[in-house]
């Protein structure tokens, strides 16, 4: 086989896709997840107890636009203690038509981007648009674009971080307030949650983070740490007593702890959760209806996001003449 694969590099991933594009690129995708046409194979799991991991394989494909993508990313725990990254992941984007392999990129910085664009655009959609105040749960790469994302979105002027590690925590605010312009605080007693307009979450934490007495009305919640049917961030008497929105129904019903917690105590029924973010988008249901509500947007990623991701890119990549041509 003598066929020309791009191998494009996270470096050249930052390069091709800001956070205001990515944002936009999700409303895309997120409209073709809810989109009934477009099957999407729920993801595998495998499990690695041994080396306390999971390795996650995600394949994807959309009939218009002639791609298919497999995304496989390695979860190891003991990684951050290695001063190695918790996540390593690939993507690999393929020609539907032909089946030619087109390009080998990093997936660990797309999924990190499009991840909090997602979350981005979550927020534009049902946080009050006033909002100024922000709480972040976590000081990794995650929690870094979680809020990048939502200060593309709203004016945010104050953050409080929430993180157990000092260090990482003083790494996090001396690089995001220099970037985002805006002053950032360590924060560690959740009574000041109810100051916060906008919460995120992105922890690898088993069990609720705060207390539900401690969110004030008219909060707006993305949670996108917990991706196990076992394990929350989120407390279950705020999963009540939210407006919830998802990225997939069937996905976070299967994989969603933050949901399935609540449902199997018997605090809310699966037809709690009011919409898909797509359906928002594409008009079957109602965004937030005034400002004392409180919204919740549950996030176990899609490969859609993946996809749609990819491919632009795939594109950019080549306009800018980044990226590295090998022959298979």
């Amino acid at each position: 086989m003598n066929n020309k694969v791009l191998v494009i590099s996270g470096e050249h991933v930052l390069k091709c896709f800001p956070m205001k594009d990515a944002i936009d690129v999700m409303k895309s995708a997120f409209s073709i997840i809810s989109n009934p046409d477009n099957p999407i194979p729920q993801r595998t799991a495998l499990e690695m107890k041994n080396e306390n991991a999971d390795a996650l394989i995600m394949p994807v494909y959309t009939k218009s636009d002639e791609r298919f993508a497999i995304k496989i990313a390695a979860i190891h725990r003991d990684n951050p203690s290695k001063n190695l990254p918790l996540i390593h992941s690939v993507i690999l984007l393929f020609n539907s038509v032909t089946g030619e392999p087109l390009a080998f990129l990093d997936a660990g910085t797309i999924t990190a981007i499009r991840t909090g664009a997602g979350c981005g655009l979550a927020t534009d959609i049902l946080s009050r648009k006033n909002s100024s105040v922000a709480a972040i749960f976590g000081a990794g790469v995650q929690a870094r674009y979680q809020l990048e994302a939502v200060c593309n979105v709203r004016e945010i002027k104050y953050v409080q971080l929430f993180n157990i590690d000092t260090e990482s925590s003083k790494k996090f605010i001396a690089e995001m307030s220099s970037k985002l312009n805006v002053k950032i605080e360590m924060s560690e007693n959740t009574l000041e949650l109810k100051n916060a307009d906008i919460i995120c979450t992105a922890t690898t934490a088993s069990s609720p983070i705060f207390e539900d007495k401690n969110i004030a009305d008219g909060t707006h919640i993305n949670a996108i740490g917990s991706y196990k049917p076992d394990v929350r961030e989120i407390p279950s008497l705020t999963v009540k007593r939210a407006k919830v929105v998802v990225d997939s129904k069937s996905s976070c019903l299967k994989e969603a702890g933050d949901l399935i917690i609540p449902i199997n105590e018997g605090t809310i029924k699966k037809d709690h959760i009011y919409a898909e973010l797509g359906e928002i988008i594409n008009g079957k249901a109602k965004p937030r209806l005034n400002d004392n509500e409180v919204t919740f947007f549950k996030s176990v990623g899609s490969a859609v996001q993946d996809l749609s991701s990819t491919m632009y890119i795939f594109n950019k990549a080549k306009d800018l003449g980044l990226g590295e041509e090998i022959s298979l």
